[in-house]
């Protein structure tokens, strides 16, 4: 049973890493080196927008965030502008498209000069 799923996986990955579709539901941890490395948690959903992304980060209970995303040239960088819609902060977050089911970023604020890190696990397919 475990080696059907681990191939279902596989194939599954093997046909979204050609079509480079990053779409769906994603469990998101994060650090904040400006916090003392402090982990937060929540989900970030992916969805088409033309050729490009739409990015919305819901961090904990309240936080929201929206972004616009591209791919590099060889789709293995997916680099995000964003706003928090509570704070008015902006930034960028650039993402490693480890597999097709998983992310790791590195962000910046534009008001501070620390960084921090995410990393997203892919939970569910995008619905509209």
């Amino acid at each position: 049973m475990l080696k059907k799923m681990l191939m279902a996986i596989v194939l599954t990955c093997s046909f979204a890493l050609s079509a480079r579709d990053l779409t769906g539901t994603y469990d998101l941890v994060g650090t904040n080196s400006r916090t003392g490395n402090v982990a937060y948690t929540g989900q970030v959903i992916i969805e088409p927008f033309g050729h490009n992304y739409r990015v919305i980060w819901m961090i904990g209970s309240s936080q929201v965030q929206g972004g616009i995303g591209v791919l590099n040239d060889d789709e293995t960088v997916l680099s995000v502008a964003y706003s928090d819609t509570s704070s008015g902060d902006k930034g960028v977050v650039s993402f490693d498209i480890l597999s097709c089911i998983e992310l790791e970023g590195k962000w910046a604020s534009m008001n501070d000069s620390s960084y921090g890190r995410e990393r997203l696990l892919w939970v569910s397919p995008y619905t509209d």
